[in-house]
Order: structure tokens, then sequence, then C-alpha cells
């Protein structure tokens, strides 16, 4: 379901989706494998915003299941999802994607715009280049 929200349409309710992978930073002519998250604007070309690198995949997981919660909702016009105190803040935001039948980063589920879909380009190994 596309929405329009301050004169771009986004792919759903969520103003960013992140994709997480192995890949590589490469810096100064050197390249270290990685455990990346990139984090993309969740409008129809899905153009990348920023990229965090982790060395381990249980660290990735741990930052992903301590931000995604607070992902900007276009519903409530970029505030994050109202979480009750007394509630598990990661399993309530599970079971409001299983609602809005999303799926959360940690699953490995790849968001991508149409033309990869499309063209069926690999996304498994990513490549970031840092100055």
């Amino acid at each position: 379901m596309k929405i329009k929200f301050e004169g771009k349409l986004y792919n759903d309710n969520r103003i960013f989706v992140q994709n997480y992978s192995k890949g590589s930073v490469q810096k100064n002519n050197i390249r270290q494998k990685k455990y990346l998250l990139i984090t993309y604007r969740n409008t129809i070309q899905l153009p990348a915003t920023r990229s965090d690198e982790f060395e381990t995949k249980d660290e990735l997981l741990n930052y992903i299941k301590k931000i995604e919660p607070d992902t900007p909702l276009i519903s409530i016009n970029g505030e994050k999802l109202n979480i009750p105190d007394n509630e598990d803040r990661w399993q309530y935001w599970l079971n409001w994607l299983k609602e809005q039948g999303l799926k959360s980063t940690i699953t490995g589920f790849q968001n991508l715009p149409e033309w990869v879909k499309k063209d069926k380009i690999k996304t498994e190994y990513v490549t970031v280049l840092k100055d």
C-alpha cells in the first residue's frame, strides 16, 4: 500500500526501513568484512540514508532490537509508535508489524526498489566506501 506523505510516495507506514547483510567496508584502500545495516527512506526509490557496521551478528541484532521500535511512522506524523512503559518494547513492535502485514529487519527480509526486484540483482553482499 503506497502512502503519500510530505510530497513523497512511501511504500508503507514506516518512514525508514533497513536491510542487513554481510559485507565489507573499505577505507583508505583497506577492506574489512563486517555486518552492515543500511537504512533507507521508505519511498519508491529507497535511497540509502545511512550505514552502520558491526563486528558480530549479535551486535547487529541487538542494535536492531534497540532502534527499530523508534521508527517514525506516517500515520502519526513522523512520530514513533507509542509503546506503554509496562510493555516489552521489542515484542510490542513485532506485534504491531504483524498487524500491519510488515516484517522486521531482523527477519532478514530485504526491502528492494521495484527495478531491483525486476532485474533480480543479488543483494546479499554489500560494500560501503568511506572517506
